[in-house]
Formats: structure tokens, C-alpha cells, sequence
């Protein structure tokens, strides 16, 4: 995954809330995941559906993303499902996961 050094002993548990901190700000780069992102993300690594409704500008895309980013970081090939109202918020939402 990247230039991140996953094998390190002291690297997070694969799936622990401080792994999907790590691997988020990483692969999103952010120096701070928000309370709801880490919820949230936790819950969708858990495979539970979400429910999320955000003010534009606040991070969705990364829990968006969150799915994706954890099951490749774990080797895996991820499904992500993402429906929006709108041409441009698809658009928008390609052009984030293709610069992954």
C-alpha cells in the first residue's frame, strides 16, 4: 500500500480503530480524521450499511472511500457502491477514488 510500512511490529492491528486511522489519513492525505469518519468507517469495516448526512465540505468522501481504502489495504478487492444525485457529484466522486 503505497510507501506506508504495514509490516512494522508496532503497525495497528489490521481492522482496529488505529489501523483505519492510520491507513485513512494516509492513503486520504489528512493529518485528522473527524469523529463521524472514524465511526462511521469503523462500522463500514465491520460490513454494516451507513447512513450519513453531512453538511458539503465536511469529509464524506473519505468515508466514502473508507471501504475501498480497508479492504485493499488488507489485500483485498473492494465494492464500493456510491449513489448521488447529481452528474458532477459522480464526476467528482471518480476523479477522488481514480487519484487513490
Amino acid at each position: 500500500m503505497d510507501d506506508l510500512d504495514t509490516s512494522d511490529a508496532l503497525f495497528p492491528a489490521v481492522n482496529s480503530r488505529e489501523w483505519l486511522d492510520v491507513i485513512l489519513r494516509h492513503r486520504c492525505k489528512v493529518t485528522k480524521l473527524r469523529p463521524f469518519q472514524l465511526d462511521l468507517g469503523m462500522e463500514v469495516v465491520r460490513g454494516k450499511d451507513v447512513w450519513c448526512v453531512i453538511a458539503t465540505g465536511m469529509g464524506k468522501t473519505v468515508l466514502l472511500q473508507a471501504g475501498a481504502i480497508a479492504a485493499d489495504a488488507r489485500g483485498e478487492r473492494g465494492i464500493c457502491l456510491i449513489i448521488v444525485p447529481t452528474k458532477v457529484l459522480v464526476e467528482q466522486q471518480v476523479c477522488s477514488m481514480v487519484s487513490l
